[in-house]
């Protein structure tokens, strides 16, 4: 459920076939069910009425009516109101569109002090200090 196509795709039979879509919703809830069918069965059932969408429920031989009656029961409990959420529910990071990035490996170049600290390359021609051990760690 979590794909754009198939959220568009579902949307758009919820809007052209309202009443064989709840029915189905109900149906597919029965068991183990995909999760995301109640609210959509509320969100039906609120866009076209109450008791429109019992009647529909109804028709399927009155087995859906009582799964309705239940996820609307659910449903029905009172709602923060958008003010009293954090600023995180209200505004989730996540749906914030990012900036462009540049892919990697265009422009910027090299960090020049990506390695400040690591070991100091000795000059080649230079000979090792045999006198004392070298302590590159210390300053």
């Amino acid at each position: 459920m979590g794909t754009k196509l198939v959220r568009d795709a579902l949307d758009a039979a919820d809007a052209a076939f309202p009443d064989w879509m709840l029915r189905a919703y109900l149906r597919a809830l029965h068991g183990k069910g995909e999760p995301a069918f109640g609210p959509r069965v509320v969100t039906l059932a609120e866009r076209h009425g109450h008791e429109a969408a019992r009647a529909w429920a109804a028709a399927d031989r009155g087995r859906g009516a009582g799964r309705l009656d239940r996820l609307l029961a659910a449903g029905g409990g009172p709602q923060a109101a958008p003010e009293a959420l954090p600023p995180v529910l209200r505004d989730p990071p996540w749906r914030r569109r990012g900036a462009a990035r540049a892919p990697a490996g265009t422009g910027g170049g090299a960090d020049p002090d990506a390695f400040a600290h690591s070991r100091p390359s000795r000059p080649s021609t230079a000979a090792p200090s045999t006198s004392r051990p070298e302590r590159w760690w210390r300053p």
